[in-house]
C-alpha cells in the first residue's frame, strides 16, 4: 500500500524511525565499504555482511596464540581450539532453534550438503527423486545432481514451481506438488528462503506435508540464518545446512554449519563419513583405528576446523546475543516494509511504463530482510548507475536486483535515499 506518492514526503518518516530505533548503535560497530569517499548504503549483506570493527582483534587474538603458544594452542584451559566450535553453540542453537546437540560449526555449506546427503539421500527403485524450489540456490542444485549421479540415479531432481505468471509457492503449489510427486520421492531439499524472491517459505507447512508422504526434508539455511526466526527442531526438519558469511557477517569463507535432528542422532545405523574430528574429543587423540562417534551432530566433522575462519564470528555473534534475533527481526519487519513504501511511492512517476517489478512478497511474515526487484528494462545500467549512486546491492543475471536492508547495521534514512537514487537511475 502506498502512504505517500512522491519519496521525498518520507524523508521525516525516516528520520523519526532512525530516531526511535534502538538498535542503532550497533551500526558503529561496523566497517562500511567507501564510495567516493563517502559510506557505501550496503544492502548487500544477504551475500557478505560487513565486517565487525572488533573482527580483526578476534583474529589477531587467536593470531597471537599460535605466535606464542604454537601446537599448545590446541590444548589451552581457557579456550583450547580443539573445541573452539563449541563457544558458538549457544548463540546458534538459539538462531536456529535447535538443541545443543543438533548443531555443530565445520567445513564449508555445500561440504555439509554434500556429508548429510550421504545420509540422508537413500534412494531406491520406486523412491530416487529428490525435491527442490524453482530458483534454487545453483550450489544446492550442484550438490543434489551429484549426488544422484554417485548413487546411480541420475537426473532425478523435480523442482517445486509457483504457478505460471507467479513469482512466489503457494500452500495450493505445494499440495498439487506433493500430490503429483510425494510417493516417487526419497527428499526433497529447500532453501528456507529462495535466495532470488526473497520469499520465506511456510517451513512447518511443508515438513509436515512431505513427512505425510515418507520424504525426508532438508533446508538450506543459508540465507536465513541471523536473518529470521528458525525453529528446526520444532518444525522437525530432518537435516539443514547454513553458512556464517551473510547474515551472521563471519567473513568471506567463514565456516559452515550443519542440523540434524535428535531423532537421527539416535539411530546407531546412519550411514555418514567419518573423520577424526567425528570421534569422541575425549578419545580423539588416543588414535585408536576404531571410530568412536561424538555426541551429536559433532560425529559428522570430518577434520579440525579452521580457527581463523571461526574467530571473526565471535564479534558478531556477540551483538546477535546482545541484541536479540526477536529485537532484529522487528526492526527488519519494519526497515524492509519501509523500503518497499519507498520503492512504491516512485512509481506514480512513470505511471506511463512499468518499468520494475517487486517479486518479494507482501507479507512481511513470507519474507526476510529482502526487497527483490525485477527491471523491465535496462536492467545492468540501472544497477551500474545504483553503484555510481553510493549504492551496493547484488544484481543476478539478467534483470534481477536483491536489495537486502540489514537491521544489524542499516536505517531508514538509507532506504530513503536509495529510492531516490532508483528512481533516478530509471528514468530514460
Amino acid at each position: 500500500m502506498k502512504l505517500e506518492p512522491k519519496v521525498e514526503d518520507l524523508e521525516s518518516l525516516a528520520r523519526k524511525y532512525d530516531k526511535d530505533d534502538v538498535l542503532s548503535k550497533y551500526r558503529s560497530d561496523f566497517e562500511f565499504p567507501q564510495i567516493q569517499n563517502q559510506d557505501a548504503i550496503y544492502f548487500v549483506g544477504n551475500s557478505l555482511g560487513l565486517m565487525p570493527k572488533s573482527a580483526r582483534a578476534c583474529l589477531e587474538h587467536e593470531i597471537e596464540t599460535w605466535s606464542k603458544h604454537g601446537v599448545d594452542g590446541h590444548f589451552r584451559k581457557d579456550q583450547p581450539w580443539t573445541r573452539y566450535h563449541e563457544r558458538f553453540l549457544p548463540s546458534l542453537t538459539h538462531l536456529l532453534g535447535a538443541k545443543d546437540n543438533e548443531v555443530t560449526i565445520a567445513n564449508s555449506l555445500t561440504v555439509n550438503l554434500h556429508l548429510l546427503l550421504i545420509d540422508f539421500y537413500q534412494p531406491t527403485s520406486s523412491r530416487s527423486k529428490i525435491g527442490l524450489e524453482a530458483g534454487a540456490f545453483p550450489s544446492d542444485h550442484y550438490a543434489l545432481q551429484s549426488q544422484c549421479e554417485l548413487k546411480g540415479f541420475p537426473n532425478q531432481l523435480v523442482e517445486l514451481s509457483p504457478q505460471e505468471g507467479s513469482p512466489t509457492i503457494t500452500h495450493e503449489d505445494i499440495d498439487a506438488y506433493f500430490e503429483t510427486h510425494g510417493e516417487s520421492l526419497a527428499l526433497l531439499l529447500l532453501g528456507a528462503l529462495n535466495f532470488k524472491t526473497g520469499q520465506f517459505f511456510d517451513i512447518p507447512y511443508i515438513v509436515d506435508k512431505a513427512h505425510q508422504y515418507g520424504v525426508m526434508v532438508g533446508i538450506d539455511c543459508a540465507h536465513a540464518t541471523g536473518n529470521v526466526p528458525l525453529k528446526l527442531h520444532e518444525w522437525n526438519v530432518d537435516f539443514a545446512v547454513f553458512c556464517t558469511y551473510k547474515y551472521l557477517n563471519g567473513g568471506p569463507g567463514s565456516a559452515g554449519g550443519m542440523f540434524v535432528h535428535e531423532r537421527h542422532l539416535e539411530k546407531s545405523s546412519r550411514c555418514y563419513l567419518k573423520g577424526w574430528w567425528g570421534v569422541d574429543p575425549d578419545r580423539r587423540f588416543e588414535m585408536s583405528p576404531t571410530f568412536y562417534p561424538a555426541a551429536g551432530v559433532d560425529r559428522y566433522q570430518l577434520s579440525n576446523g579452521s580457527v581463523f575462519s571461526m574467530a571473526p564470528l565471535n564479534a558478531s555473534l556477540e551483538m546477535f546475543r546482545e541484541a536479540t534475533m526477536e529485537a532484529l527481526r522487528a526492526k527488519s519487519i519494519q526497515l524492509t516494509g519501509f523500503l518497499e513504501q519507498c520503492i512504491q511511492s516512485i512509481e506514480s512517476e512513470f505511471a506511463h511504463e512499468t518499468l520494475f517489478t517487486i517479486v518479494t512478497p507482501q507479507d512481511p511474515r513470507q519474507r526476510g530482510a529482502q526487497i527483490s526487484l525485477r527491471i523491465h528494462r535496462n536492467a545492468e545500467t540501472v544497477r551500474a548507475a545504483l553503484q555510481q549512486g553510493g549504492v551496493m546491492t547484488d544484481f543476478r543475471p539478467p534483470d534481477f536486483i536483491r536489495v537486502a536492508p540489514t537491521p544489524l547495521y542499516n536505517t531508514f534514512d538509507e532506504c530513503f535515499r536509495f529510492a531516490k537514487i532508483l528512481r533516478d537511475a530509471l528514468r530514460p
